[in-house]
């Protein structure tokens, strides 16, 4: 398992190994904000047409292999978000397919717990640029203009 982001406590203001444009804060970092008792990554848009925020698969930024991995799993709260969508890259900087997150969830306004199989994001075409998940280093997150959505207990299973 790949524990992304699943702290129990933090104290935190921004998630450092991270990269955002477009998001609340003040750094390019990825904010974490409190929902409850459960520290969670805060994706609220500000500017521009959409909003985005990466995550290396580890620490340093480094390629990981993600073939032996079957589900992306974490908790979801939209307030709102119509346009939440989730893909991987490569070491290449190739994209996977995207999944759209606001489509999976059940209940509108309420925490959902999201699970992915990683086969969502194999490239089935036959392009030449296509994404590696043998060479995966990021997951990204990307919403819509006015989109507000936490993501917490991140995980690769």
């Amino acid at each position: 398992m790949i524990e992304l982001f699943a702290p129990k406590i933090c104290f935190a203001k921004e998630l450092k190994s991270s990269w955002s444009m477009n998001l609340s804060g003040d750094q390019n970092k990825i904010p974490i904000k409190q929902v409850g008792q459960t520290p969670c990554l805060h994706f609220e848009h500000t500017t521009g047409e959409w909003c985005t925020g990466l995550i290396p698969l580890t620490k340093g930024w480094e390629q990981t292999d993600l073939t032996s991995h079957e589900n992306l799993t974490f908790h979801y709260y939209g307030d709102p978000a119509k346009s939440c969508k989730v893909n991987f890259r490569d070491e290449k900087e190739n994209n996977s397919p995207v999944v759209n997150v606001s489509k999976k969830t059940p209940i509108d306004d309420a925490v959902c717990e999201i699970t992915i199989p990683l086969e969502h994001f194999v490239d089935k075409t036959r392009r030449k640029k296509k994404y590696d998940p043998t060479v995966a280093k990021f997951i990204q997150f990307t919403g819509g203009a006015d989109d507000n959505f936490y993501i917490s207990e991140l995980k690769i299973t």
